[in-house]
């Protein structure tokens, strides 16, 4: 690993890196690094929150820039004492080990990934508790987070599994508000190709059931309703073109309104508890919505049903109750 500035000139070496990884797990108080320019230090800083989950101790790092000596000194806050994170590092290790030993008998990196992404949606409550939500911290051991925390335990977990992965900062329209605000999820590289990831919005898209909206999908389909901080981040190259997500691989996504009706009335037919599916941007929420009803209409299927749609990715949800 090196990091790199905006014009791919090398920053830090992994050994660098690594070194202040070890004076900040040994609560040093100031730490000197060189330093070619200000947005070095962000940089660098920026990877120490995001990119090594190690150091959730971190609460901010101060520092101080001298440009012409071409260095600056760190100065790490801590939020537990060494006591206090030795314990909590330790849980930590436990609690991966254990979710390691779920997932690792699975043989392709896909399914590892998605194995990750439901323990995650099935394990961890979307709630802000303050510090520990926004670090491994509050997904691993106390089974809380928001987004920042739970995708730099996504990374962790994604890593220990021998999948590369990393955090993405920005922002991300709220789900229920519409209005932009700041956000975290992940890039994952399965397959040779990089994906985009949010484990976050798939978590509290609905009450339903377990959805994947946003389980690697292409650049093109996250900017939709996310935007990345180029500014913050080091990974400036990756731009995922692929189009094989979550609904394309299991084989629910359609691009004629004939197909969609096809798998809709196969699914009724079965009676089916959950019936989810993605369609192509040229199929919109009108005519989904008339199919689904003439479909209920032509198989006199007496059931009520609570539906969620998610516009952005034209993902469509039912939950049946047969019983009446």
């Amino acid at each position: 690993m090196i990091l790199l500035n905006e014009n791919n000139m090398l920053l830090y070496s992994e050994e660098v890196i690594r070194k202040v990884i070890k004076s900040c797990i040994n609560y040093e108080k100031s730490i000197r690094v060189f330093a070619l320019q200000e947005q070095d230090i962000h940089t660098l800083i920026s990877h120490l929150k995001y990119e090594r989950p190690v150091l959730f101790h971190l609460s901010e790092v101060k520092y101080t820039f001298f440009l012409k000596e071409k260095e600056a000194i760190l100065y790490p806050q801590y939020l537990f004492n060494k006591s206090e994170y030795d314990k909590l590092l330790l849980c930590v290790q436990d609690k991966t080990e254990v979710i390691k030993n779920m997932i690792m008998r699975y043989s392709s990196d896909y399914t590892k990934e998605l194995k990750v992404h439901d323990y995650i949606c099935q394990n961890v409550l979307y709630k802000n508790e303050r510090e520990i939500s926004h670090s491994i911290i509050g997904p691993l051991v106390y089974s809380c987070g928001v987004c920042d925390g739970i995708s730099k335990t996504t990374k962790l977990l994604l890593q220990l599994l021998g999948i590369k992965a990393h955090v993405i900062t920005g922002t991300a329209r709220n789900q229920q508000l519409g209005e932009p605000e700041a956000h975290a999820w992940n890039v994952v590289k399965i397959d040779n190709g990089w994906y985009h990831l949010d484990v976050t919005f798939d978590k509290t898209i609905t009450v339903i059931n377990q959805r994947y909206d946003y389980f690697n999908i292409s650049t093109k389909e996250i900017s939709k309703d996310h935007a990345v901080d180029l500014s913050s981040n080091e990974i400036l190259a990756i731009n995922s073109e692929k189009c094989d997500d979550y609904y394309v691989r299991s084989g629910v996504y359609f691009n004629t309104l004939l197909a969609l009706e096809g798998y809709l009335k196969q699914q009724l037919t079965r009676k089916m508890k959950y019936i989810q599916l993605r369609a192509s941007d040229e199929i919109n929420k009108k005519d989904v919505s008339g199919i689904f009803n003439s479909s209920l209409n032509a198989l006199k299927i007496d059931c009520t049903y609570r539906q969620s749609i998610n516009c952005i990715r034209n993902v469509y949800e039912w939950e049946f109750d047969y019983s009446r």
